[in-house]
């Protein structure tokens, strides 16, 4: 329910974790604080990106499922973070 509330914060429709990484989809694919994604992205290096769909892909190995749900746990929490000092 953590998980659901902090992705309900960042606007995010879907998320996936696997082996790989994380792949992230926003609703209408709008996120509430643009500059802030973009500040996170750079500050990711090459462990972060937008896809031309829209799709935010965090990369990292995660071969065990609970490193993957403290991973998204973790990513939801940031976004919704991100998400909410727009409002500020």
């Amino acid at each position: 329910m953590i998980i659901k509330g902090h992705a309900k914060r960042a606007g995010i429709e879907k998320l996936e974790a696997g082996p790989k990484g994380i792949v992230i989809s926003f609703r209408e694919n709008k996120f509430a604080n643009p500059a802030g994604l973009i500040d996170f992205i750079s500050a990711s290096g090459k462990t972060a990106k937008v896809r031309p769909d829209h799709k935010l892909v965090y990369y990292a190995r995660m071969d065990k499922v609970s490193l993957r749900l403290k991973s998204v746990a973790s990513m939801a929490k940031k976004l919704a973070k991100i998400a909410t000092e727009a409002a500020t």
